[in-house]
């Protein structure tokens, strides 16, 4: 996951860069099974995209205070961010949810 890997500044790393691209966070702790088994298929989806949008990768336990401020109660939990704002989410491994939020990264010019 070190890729892809949050580095502590959401408003930069996040909602400004979501101005100009797609921006997929992944709230995800290492103990996760399910983080486990979603984060390669987000990370393929991306690396794929040839920079279309970009993932970043939040670990909950060592970024707990920015779990809190979402709220973050479930993961994984994976959210987009376009034009600045969160539009759309999903918890757990919701395979079906997470190619309609890759579809839409593919298909959505900013």
């Amino acid at each position: 996951m070190n890729n892809f890997k949050f580095k502590g500044d959401f408003q930069n790393e996040v909602v400004e860069l979501s101005k100009t691209q797609s921006v997929i966070v992944d709230f995800y702790a290492d103990w996760c099974g399910p983080c486990k088994q979603i984060a390669p298929k987000l990370e393929h989806a991306v690396n794929e995209s040839k920079g279309k949008f970009k993932l970043v990768q939040i670990n909950v336990d060592e970024y707990d205070a920015v779990a809190n401020e979402f709220n973050v109660d479930s993961i994984p939990y994976v959210v987009l961010y376009q034009r600045g704002a969160k539009v759309m989410e999903f918890k757990g491994m919701d395979l079906n949810k997470l190619h309609e939020m890759i579809n839409l990264c593919k298909t959505t010019t900013i």
